[in-house]
């Protein structure tokens, strides 16, 4: 997977995005976007400080897709932030919004789905390769 991603990179190495985050036990997700043509998620496990077990699937890139439901359906608005980091830096978000009545869960079934696969298969690769750090002795 990583081969593919970096096979990518090296052929154009603009609109690339990344989200990164940890989930409920302790295993890194990163998303990997490139321009609105590619998405990646990888779970990762460290196996050190310096090192992780990761695996991943290559998922289709929504965001076209939601932009274009979003103007269909609803109310749309677009929306701003600049949220200051020091003298120099920025971070600015912008994005397209729906006004909604009914809640939602923040995270598909599918995507569900798939975090749930991608933990089991790096727990079990984890745990073929490093047995002896399993399970954690007292």
């Amino acid at each position: 997977m990583v081969k593919r991603i970096k096979q990518v990179y090296d052929r154009d190495r603009e609109g690339w995005r990344i989200l990164a985050g940890l989930d409920g036990g302790g295993r890194l997700d990163l998303y990997i976007a490139y321009r609105n043509k590619l998405l990646w998620k990888l779970k990762s496990k460290p196996v050190n400080p310096f090192s992780y077990l990761s695996v991943g699937a290559e998922v289709r890139d929504l965001n076209y897709e939601i932009i274009e439901e979003l103007l269909r359906t609803g109310r749309p608005f677009s929306f701003q932030a600049l949220f200051p980091q020091n003298d120099v830096q920025s971070i600015v978000m912008l994005g397209l919004g729906r006004y909604i009545q009914e809640r939602k869960t923040p995270v598909s079934e599918s995507e569900q789905r798939l975090d749930r696969i991608l933990t089991e298969k790096v727990e079990e690769l984890f745990s073929k390769m490093y047995p002896e750090r399993k399970t954690p002795y007292v």
